[in-house]
Parts: C-alpha cells; structure tokens; sequence
C-alpha cells in the first residue's frame, strides 16, 4: 500500500492529498505498461487533463482505490481492461458512456464497468470533475458479501452531497465529442482488434445497469446516528454511503466481508479492529477487516463517506492484464489542463 499513514503507528490509514498524483503512464491502478510505450500521443494529452492516482490497495491484491480529476471540456478516450471497474462521483458534471449508453452524471452518480466493458468519460462542467474509482477481484465468495445489516427503510435526512442529481440517458447528437473512428493500421486500431479477441474470451456475465443514483435508494438506520443506503450491488462489490451524526461512539455493525471507507465530509477519530485510533479529514481511506465494526467519535459532523465492500477469494489475475485504448483523442483545449498541485479535497 502507497502513500502516508496517519493516527497510531501501525494504523493502515492514508490520506489522499498526501500522495502526489501520478502521470498515467506511472500510474498503479491499470496495467499501462503497454498502453504507455505505444500511444505516446494519446498519454502526453492525457497527462495535461486528468490527475490519478491509487490511494489504497489490499494486501491480497483484489482492490485497489484510487482518486482521478478530469479537466473541463476533456475527454477520457473509450477504453477497456478486464477488472470490473467502479466510479463514484464527487464533484463536477461528466458525460459517461458504458458500451455505448451515454448518461449526463453529477454527484451521487456511480458508474459500473463489467470486466472488459468499453467506457469513456467527457467533462461538460466549468470546473474539473472529481470521483473516486475502484477495481477488484471479481467472481469471489458472493455469500459471504451478503448484506446482513439492518432492512433498509425509508429515512427522510439531507442530500448526502450538495447539488446531488440524477443522471440521465443522453443522445449522441448532445454528446460533446463523438466517438473516434480508429484510422487503419493506427496504434488504436490495433488495440481494438487485441481487445475485441480477450473480450470474446471472456464468460458471458448477467446483465446488470451501467448508473446508479443514490437518490433513488432509501436510507437505512444501522445503529443510533449511522445511517447506510447501497444504491449497488455486483454481486461481487457494494458501494454505499454512510452518514454519521455528530457524537460520541457511534458504530458502524460488522460483516463477513473486507472493505474500505473513503470520508467525503467531517473529522473524526475512528477505531477498527485494525486501526487503534485514526483522526480523519475529507480524502482519508480507512480500510475495514471481515468482522470488524468502526467506532466513530465524531467532532465535525455529520461524517459523510463512501463505502466498498468486496468478496473474498475473486480472481487476482484480472487485476494485472492489458490495458486497451480503442479510439483516438483529441486535442484538449487549454482550459482542460490540471495543475500538478490540484487538491482533490480543499
């Protein structure tokens, strides 16, 4: 795992911001070792308008964490690989298309990228777009990933992120970029014909919605002050949000099942199994042990955060297969460009 550790000293906790981004090319969250050395263009493009950076992996190699930020106006050209792939957004309005469904997205929007899924992403706000990203193992233990917490009711409480909306379908005459048509015999071209072969190898999978709204998902009360809702499940990961009332000892129950939690909003100290105690700010990843439950002390309320859970025992050899860009990209405009210094979280 990279990055600076805070609270006790042998506390697994990082803070985003104290990990500086990474040019694509160096990046850790994909396999782009292949990607980088063949399409110097497409990078040298990508390195002026997106910052990322993995800000949390497993021991075990199944999960991997990490922050992006997307220039406005960019694009993010289609592309694929074969780990199942999840984004959350934080901030900032995006196009997003999923294998060829294209959705208008803000805060609160989660996007599911089943293995081998081609996707893209186009920032249509004024200010760059922010979400967080995860990859895992699929095809793991679903049983023990199984919700066994409280039923979900129907709980009135504030938006979980300010101007939080829903996503929807687009055409592509609205699109902000149409999609690149590969020239023959170029770099994308090949890339294409590599990735359609390790796609037609790959399983068939049930399918499942490529957009999730968290509005559209009731809030459950877990514990006195600590409310959950999942607006997805993949069989193999859930993505919820946490909303932690101000106070003291406010506990989020165990599960069979090993995740992570990424705080969006407040301070807080928190204790694990694993972590004794851990002081948080917006950006900090707090891993989470299979039965473990999280006390908050929370000083800065509410506590607003993201929460992974992944199944065991998934298939590590997605996580380390090639990486595949399928279209060609265009000249960003200079408002695009990202500082190298940009915070994720101000």
């Amino acid at each position: 795992m990279a990055g600076k550790q805070t609270g006790a000293a042998d506390s697994p906790v990082v803070i985003g911001d104290e990990i500086p981004w990474a040019d694509l090319r160096h990046s850790t969250g994909y396999n782009w070792s292949k990607a980088a050395a063949e399409l110097t263009t497409v990078v040298k493009y990508m390195d002026l308008v997106v910052r990322n950076r993995s800000i949390y992996k497993s021991g075990n190699k199944a999960f991997t964490l990490g922050q992006m930020l997307q220039g406005s106006g960019s694009l993010y050209p289609y592309h694929a690989h074969a780990s199942p792939e999840l984004y959350y957004m934080i901030s900032g309005e995006v196009e997003w298309t999923i294998d060829g469904e294209t959705h208008r997205a803000g805060p609160g929007t989660a996007m599911y990228h089943k293995p081998y899924a081609p996707h893209r992403v186009t920032t249509t706000s004024d200010v760059p777009a922010r979400y967080i990203w995860a990859q895992w193992a699929p095809k793991g233990d679903f049983d023990r990933l199984r919700d066994t917490r409280a039923t979900r009711t129907n709980i009135e409480l504030p938006p979980f992120q300010q101007g939080e909306r829903r996503s929807r379908l687009i055409q592509e005459k609205d699109w902000l970029f149409p999609i690149g048509t590969p020239e023959e015999g170029s770099v994308e071209a090949k890339f294409r014909s590599e990735y359609l072969k390790a796609r037609a190898k790959e399983p068939a999978v049930p399918c499942r919605p490529h957009f999730f709204d968290s509005v559209d998902y009731p809030w459950g009360e877990l514990s006195p002050d600590v409310y959950l809702r999942t607006p997805m499940n993949t069989g193999d990961l859930t993505l919820s949000e946490l909303r932690v009332e101000a106070g003291t000892d406010r506990i989020l129950p165990p599960l069979q099942s090993a995740g992570v939690l990424h705080v969006i909003a407040g301070r807080a100290e928190v204790r694990t199994g694993s972590v004794a105690v851990a002081k948080t700010v917006p950006g900090t990843t707090i891993p989470v042990a299979a039965g473990d439950d999280v006390r908050f002390d929370v000083e800065e309320g509410p506590l607003l955060a993201v929460e992974f859970r992944y199944a065991p025992d998934g298939d590590t050899s997605y996580m380390a297969r090639d990486y595949y860009v399928i279209e060609p990209m265009p000249e960003p405009p200079k408002k695009a460009h990202v500082a190298r210094d940009l915070k994720f979280f101000e």
